[in-house]
């Protein structure tokens, strides 16, 4: 019981940072941090979302917000990169605030301990 009390948590502390904050948006932040540099379509297969809905959790998650405006999010978690050996593709990264956002979601989950 005391997992699924540390797991509710961590997500009534996600919601907190926005009260729309989807599932979807959590699992592209988690793969992020995990797999930092994948591109939007290496994102998409690997979480079965469509581009589109990749393209409007990115700029809810970075510092644009939704380009039509439905949604005031900047969370400022992920940002994207030109790769430098093709400026045609976008990698996705986490910033230093979205890392200290999973850390945290982490260790309300396992306990484990938030590196400073």
């Amino acid at each position: 019981m005391r997992n699924i009390r540390d797991l509710l948590a961590a997500l009534r502390l996600a919601r907190s940072m926005h009260p729309q904050l989807r599932v979807s948006q959590l699992e592209l932040l988690l793969l992020v941090y995990s797999r930092p540099g994948m591109t939007q379509t290496e994102i998409a297969d690997e979480t079965d979302l469509t581009l589109s809905a990749i393209s409007r959790a990115v700029d809810v998650l970075g510092t644009s917000g939704r380009r039509d405006n439905r949604s005031s999010a900047k969370l400022d978690w992920i940002e994207t990169r030109r790769n430098p050996d093709d400026d045609r593709v976008l990698q996705v990264f986490i910033t230093p605030k979205g890392r200290n956002f999973v850390q945290t979601l982490e260790h309300l989950t396992y306990g484990s301990s938030i590196p400073q």
